[in-house]
């Protein structure tokens, strides 16, 4: 049976790889690692962020001892890769083009490259999923926004509406995370147009920072990646249906960048993706793939996505109507 092989060159490729593609998942949940693949994370009930007990002292007094424990739940990381093909005569004749000095190409580092950036948009896809679903959130942090009260309304009131979410969060959040089509229709909106503007404007666009110093956020996260609907490539298929992977949604969210373990911080964030080890790349020996043999290029990842303070996190469903799936032609 064929091993796989890890290659330090490969995984070091995988672990450094920064895709073109703006993707925010580490801006949403960031990496925290763990030491095994089972793994504790601190659960804080809501009243440890209330309690105070009377810290005053006698003379001959012991001060009041605070507890830090939290309850834990246990969780398993999980096993995410994909392989991709790397036929020897590839590898043989880039060799050969490298030693004339006609090309500097290297099918590994292509490969490797290649699969490391569909691995990171399947991550991309896993966070997008958990941040922008109701069911992550508290009843009493979560709204629809449907009709007149939709952002790409001129009648709307957006900032009214994340204000009083605001207000309504234990914990001020620190992001406003949106897609690219929910940003669009906030910018436009003739109430924030008019509110960074002035009294006379009803039309523009808003900026980030505008926007940003408006609401009193420390960062607005906006999501452009695209997705298609199917879930496997086809090259026969007349036309492809994408998705704007993030949706016509809106998250406020208190993300605490100095959380560095999932136990133990006496820190609140709304969540982390927990990653035992690092990206890993090697190969599986593959003696059939074409006339000279080949290998399989493989890209790896143990992680898990987890929301450990729900409370930490407002939802706006729907915030603006939801765009119609796009039908591009898949023909040259």
């Amino acid at each position: 049976m064929a091993k796989f092989v890890v290659n330090a060159v490969w995984s070091g490729i995988s672990e450094a790889y920064k895709p073109e593609s703006t993707y925010i998942a580490d801006e949403v949940l960031p990496i925290v690692p763990v030491a095994a693949e089972l793994f504790n994370c601190d659960y804080y009930p809501i009243e440890s962020l209330l309690v105070a007990p009377d810290n005053r002292v006698g003379r001959l007094d012991r001060p009041v001892m605070l507890d830090f424990e939290a309850k834990q739940r246990q969780f398993k990381t999980e096993d995410y890769a994909y392989d991709a093909p790397l036929p020897n005569w590839d590898v043989e004749q880039a060799e050969q083009q490298r030693i004339g000095q006609n090309s500097g190409f290297n099918p590994e580092d292509y490969v490797v490259q290649g699969v490391t950036e569909i691995h990171t948009l399947r991550r991309e896809i896993r966070v997008a999923n958990l941040v922008f679903n109701p069911a992550t959130y508290l009843p009493t942090q979560r709204q629809v926004v449907a009709g007149p009260s939709q952002w790409t309304s001129p009648t709307s009131r957006p900032i009214d509406q994340i204000m009083t979410a605001i207000n309504a969060m234990l914990i001020r959040p620190n992001r406003l995370v949106l897609s690219r089509e929910t940003w669009t229709g906030l910018s436009r909106n003739p109430q924030v147009v008019e509110a960074v503007k002035g009294t006379a404007a009803k039309e523009g666009v808003a900026s980030l920072q505008q926007v940003q110093e408006l609401l009193e956020i420390q960062k607005i996260v906006v999501g452009d990646s695209w997705k298609s609907v199917s879930e496997r490539q086809d090259l026969e298929r007349a036309s492809a249906n994408i998705n704007r992977l993030w949706g016509a949604h809106a998250a406020l969210l208190h993300v605490n960048p100095n959380v560095r373990t999932t136990t133990g911080s006496n820190l609140y964030t709304f969540g982390m993706t927990a990653r035992w080890g690092m990206k890993k790349s090697g190969w599986v020996e593959d003696p059939f793939m074409g006339a000279r043999g080949g290998r399989v290029a493989r890209v790896l990842e143990h992680c898990l996505e987890v929301v450990s303070a729900p409370m930490c996190g407002y939802f706006f469903e729907n915030a603006v109507a939801p765009a119609a799936t796009l039908n591009l032609s898949n023909v040259m």
